[in-house]
């Protein structure tokens, strides 16, 4: 472990006069000891145990970050320190004190994520609060709500809303949702131009499913001036991670000479990728592929 501490109000206080801060009841050496002890952690080891009871203590002070810590140990361990029911006690102690990450952690608790009985309505609640506060992740999982309409009026308008907050703040799950909602006209009028941006965001943050739809908006021209090369550059990119609509999509292009010299066996060979991922569309041309001689 690291024994000098150069990130925190207590710099330059070393491992042994902040563990004597801490004893003397001090809530932020207190709060800074769980923290360190956690981040060196291995679970059910005594780092963990004094990670728990070093936030324990800064947050029986009231210490608002230590309250939220906690409710996140315990809702995150592995360890038979896991409890739901104080992780939700912990958590909206943080959420009292207006914390916003709080307010999405009780959203996801309200929602049953943690065995704990759903409260849809409540998890809305607590997603507003956060989403209120410019958390991007509570805008994305309120604009999830209204889309799916789970504990609130469906309203793809208010869905689109929240989703776009939360991509200007470059949260990916936000920019793909909100990418398929321009490209398909829900909430808004359709546009395929603002779809195709959106996307190529998300895409540029490793999402496979929008790399996958950046290269069949540059295949087809959708939203976007049609470009082969682009096409199977954004393909390649959705494959590396397993993506097989996009095995699929290289083996088109390589058996139709598109962005690509034509070439029958690597078209066969992705084909058979994609068929082995039981796509159907891989498994159509994989057949046609042997039913030409190809």
């Amino acid at each position: 472990m690291n024994h000098s501490i150069t990130s925190h109000p207590c710099d330059n206080v070393s491992l042994a006069q902040l563990t004597e801060l801490a004893q003397s009841g001090n809530s932020e050496a207190q709060y800074i000891l769980g923290r360190l002890y956690n981040d060196e952690r291995i679970d059910g080891s005594e780092e963990d145990k004094l990670s728990f009871y070093w936030l324990q203590q800064a947050a029986e002070q009231g210490h608002c970050e230590a309250q939220y810590w906690l409710g996140l140990r315990y809702k995150d361990t592995p360890t038979d320190m896991k409890d739901n029911t104080l992780a939700l006690f912990w958590s909206e102690k943080a959420a009292q004190q207006g914390h916003r990450h709080a307010f999405n952690t009780l959203g996801w608790v309200q929602e049953g994520e943690t065995g704990m009985a759903p409260d849809y309505a409540q998890a809305v609640a607590w997603y507003r609060k956060g989403a209120e506060q410019s958390h991007n992740l509570a805008q994305y999982n309120l604009g999830r709500m209204y889309r799916s309409g789970t504990g609130v009026e469906q309203n793809d308008t208010q869905a689109l809303y929240w989703f776009k907050q939360a991509a200007l703040q470059g949260h990916c799950a936000s920019q793909e949702r909100l990418a398929y909602m321009y490209g398909n006209g829900k909430g808004c009028r359709k546009n395929l131009s603002l779809a195709a941006l959106w996307y190529k965001k998300s895409a540029l943050q490793e999402s496979s499913y929008s790399q996958y739809q950046m290269g069949y908006c540059y295949y087809i021209g959708e939203g976007i001036k049609q470009d082969y090369q682009q096409a199977i550059y954004w393909f390649r990119k959705a494959a590396d991670q397993g993506d097989d609509g996009a095995y699929n999509s290289i083996g088109w292009m390589y058996k139709c000479g598109h962005g690509v010299e034509q070439n029958y066996s690597l078209a066969l060979e992705w084909f058979h990728k994609s068929a082995e991922c039981n796509n159907s569309s891989g498994w159509y041309n994989l057949g046609c592929m042997y039913r030409d001689g190809h």
